[in-house]
């Protein structure tokens, strides 16, 4: 088998298993997600059609629209159009989540290379995924280099 196949093989099987965290995403959700004004009613499961038709001549909705990110967008509408704001929430939590994860993994990659192989990074790695500004600066002013003979 020559590294090509295997690398392919590899690829193929992690997309397999990238499915798992995405289930039931297809191009309508993420459209809907994005810009629900901008939908198409008969392209929408029959069961949320109802809802989508009332979100789209709600012209209060369609001012928040406006005004509001997309998550506080959605999350105000839960009451109101709870079918299709669950399915726009499973949307836009699923990029929060797995950001966060490839900015981990890009950190250890950057802190454990091949020549720190060896070197225990878990309180390096909280440090460098912290959001706490680190004031070191501060810390190194108020501390004297060497003390007077």
């Amino acid at each position: 088998m020559s590294s090509l196949q295997c690398s392919c093989d590899l690829v193929a099987d992690h997309l397999s298993r990238l499915a798992q965290y995405f289930p039931d995403l297809n191009g309508t959700d993420l459209k809907l997600a994005r810009n629900p004004f901008k939908l198409n009613v008969a392209d929408i499961d029959s069961d949320m059609q109802e809802e989508l038709i009332d979100l789209l001549n709600d012209s209060g909705a369609y001012d928040r629209f406006e005004d509001c990110v997309l998550s506080k967008f959605w999350c105000s509408l839960i009451t109101s159009y709870p079918k299709l704001s669950e399915v726009a929430l499973k949307v836009l939590l699923i990029f929060p989540s797995s950001y966060k994860c490839e900015q981990e993994f890009s950190s250890l990659l950057y802190m454990k290379s091949k020549y720190r192989s060896r070197l225990n990074v878990d309180e390096d790695l909280s440090v460098s995924l912290s959001v706490t500004e680190l004031k070191i600066k501060q810390i190194t002013d108020a501390k004297q280099a060497q003390s007077s003979h």
